[in-house]
C-alpha cells in the first residue's frame, strides 16, 4: 500500500478504497469438495474482482477465506454502487468440476482519505467493516465512526456473555403451540439475556455474537440442556429447540446431546430439533451425519422460517423433515395481500404430499388464525397464541385446556 499508493510526507495523496471481502463457505466447500475444487472457485473469484476494477487494484488474501483489496482513484459514490454489484457478482454460482459453487461473500469498505497517514489504520477500519456487514442482512457494510464504538461495545459484550454463560445468567422462555381445537400442543425454547446493566440484549444481537466469536457451540448446548430439563415437567407436549449450523458442524454435537440425554433421562422424541433452509443446502458430509444421527434417537426434525432462503424445494425430497414452519412474513401479510392466503395454501399442500406438519409463526390477531385453518394450516404459534414464558407459566397452561385462542 505504501508503495502503490505513493505516500507523500507520511500521507496518502489522493482518494482510493480498502475493501475486505470474506468469501464466508469457502472453508466449508474446502471440507467438502476437497481444496482442488475450492482453490479453483477462489481463483475464479479473484478473477472476477481483478475483471471488475481493472488495473488500478491491488489483491491480496488475508487469511484462508479473506481477501483485501486496495483499488485506488475511485469516488466514494463509486465504491457504493459497487459494493452491492461486487456482492452478487461473487454471490453467483463459480463453475467448478465439482459443479456449480457460491461463496456468500460479506463485504466491509473503507475509503481512504489525505487525512489518514497509517496504512494499518485502514486495514483495521476496513476489517470492522466486515465484521459489521457480517452481521448485516446485506452483507455489504461501510466504515463510519461509530463502528469503533460498536467494536469496544461488541468486545465488552461478548465477555460479558461468556461470563453469562459460565454463571448461568441466560435463562429460557417458551412459546406455546396450539393445534386447531386451540389444545396446547408443544412450545418453542427461546433463549433470553438480561445484562445487570444494560438490561435485556436482544437474541439477534447476542446469537451471532455469540457463533462468530466461538460461543455458539456453548450457547447451543445451555439451550438443549435447559430445555430437557424443564421437558420433564410436561409430558404431554413437544418442545422445539434451535439448533444452529455451529452446533450441526461440529465432530461433537451427538456425544454431547448423548449426554445430555443420559443426564435427564427423557426421549429424544419429546423434542422437535430446528434447523435453516441453509444448512440442508450446504451438503456438508459432518452436518449430514449429525441429522441422521439425531433421527435414529428419536428426535423430529423441523425446517424453520420456510420460504425465505431459497425458491428451490427438491432438498424436501432428500431430506426427512417432520414439520416446517412458515415464517411470519407470509402470515404478517394475510388479509393484506391477495398472494398471502394462496402462498399458505400452496405450503399447506406441498407439506401434505410430503407428509410434514405445517405450523405458522408470528399470528398477531384472531383473523390471521382464522385465515390459517381455512387454508389447512392446523398448528399456530405468535403472540396471539401466548407470549414466551418461563417454565413454571407453561405448568399451568399444560395441566389446564388452554383454548384463549381456539
Amino acid at each position: 500500500m505504501h508503495r502503490e499508493a505513493g505516500l507523500r510526507d507520511g500521507a496518502w495523496q489522493g482518494f482510493g478504497g480498502l475493501l475486505t471481502i470474506c468469501l464466508t463457505r469457502l472453508t466449508v466447500i474446502r471440507d467438502e469438495v476437497g481444496e482442488e475444487h475450492s482453490d479453483a472457485a477462489f481463483n475464479q473469484a479473484v478473477e472476477r474482482l481483478r475483471g471488475a476494477f481493472g488495473a488500478g487494484c491491488e489483491i491480496a488474501l488475508q487469511n484462508e477465506d479473506t481477501l483485501v483489496v486496495w483499488a485506488r482513484s475511485l469516488s466514494l459514490q463509486q465504491f457504493i454502487l459497487m459494493s452491492d454489484s461486487l456482492r452478487r457478482l461473487l454471490e453467483h454460482p463459480l463453475e467448478t468440476a465439482a459443479g456449480p459453487i457460491s461463496l456468500q461473500p460479506a463485504i466491509g469498505t473503507f475509503i481512504a482519505d489525505v487525512d489518514l497517514h497509517d496504512p494499518r489504520e485502514a486495514v483495521r477500519r476496513a476489517r470492522l467493516a466486515l465484521s459489521a456487514a457480517k452481521l448485516n442482512a446485506s452483507q455489504v457494510a461501510f466504515y463510519e465512526p461509530s463502528l469503533d464504538h460498536s467494536g469496544r461495545l461488541r468486545m465488552e459484550l461478548e465477555a460479558d456473555l461468556r461470563r453469562a454463560l459460565a454463571e448461568r445468567q441466560v435463562r429460557m422462555v417458551y412459546q406455546p403451540q396450539i393445534n386447531e381445537r386451540g389444545q396446547l400442543v408443544g412450545v418453542e425454547a427461546l433463549i433470553r439475556w438480561r445484562h445487570p446493566t444494560r438490561g435485556d440484549i436482544p437474541p439477534s444481537l447476542f446469537v451471532p455474537m455469540a457463533e462468530s466469536s466461538g460461543l455458539g457451540e456453548t450457547l447451543g448446548e445451555f439451550a438443549l440442556d435447559t430445555a430437557m430439563k424443564d421437558a420433564k415437567r410436561w409430558t404431554d407436549i413437544t418442545v422445539a429447540v434451535n439448533v444452529s449450523p455451529v452446533q450441526l458442524r461440529s465432530d461433537t454435537f451427538l456425544s454431547v446431546v448423548d449426554r445430555l440425554l443420559k443426564t435427564h433421562s427423557v426421549p429424544a422424541s419429546r423434542f422437535e430439533l430446528e434447523i435453516t433452509e441453509g444448512i440442508l443446502l450446504e451438503r456438508h458430509p459432518t452436518v449430514l451425519a449429525n441429522l441422521e444421527g439425531l433421527r435414529r434417537r428419536g428426535f423430529l426434525i423441523a425446517l424453520d422460517d420456510f420460504g425465505t432462503g431459497y425458491s428451490g424445494l427438491s432438498y424436501l425430497n432428500h431430506f426427512e423433515v417432520d414439520k416446517i414452519k412458515v415464517d411470519q412474513s407470509f402470515v404478517r401479510n394475510l388479509g393484506e395481500r391477495d398472494e398471502a392466503s394462496a402462498i399458505i395454501r400452496a405450503i399447506v399442500g406441498l407439506s401434505d404430499a410430503l407428509g410434514m406438519h405445517v405450523l405458522a409463526e408470528g399470528v398477531e390477531s384472531g383473523r390471521q388464525l382464522t385465515m390459517l385453518r381455512n387454508e389447512g394450516c392446523k398448528l399456530a404459534q405468535g403472540y396471539y397464541v401466548g407470549k414466551p414464558a418461563p417454565a413454571a407459566t407453561i405448568d399451568s397452561l399444560a395441566s389446564g385446556d388452554f383454548r384463549n385462542a381456539a
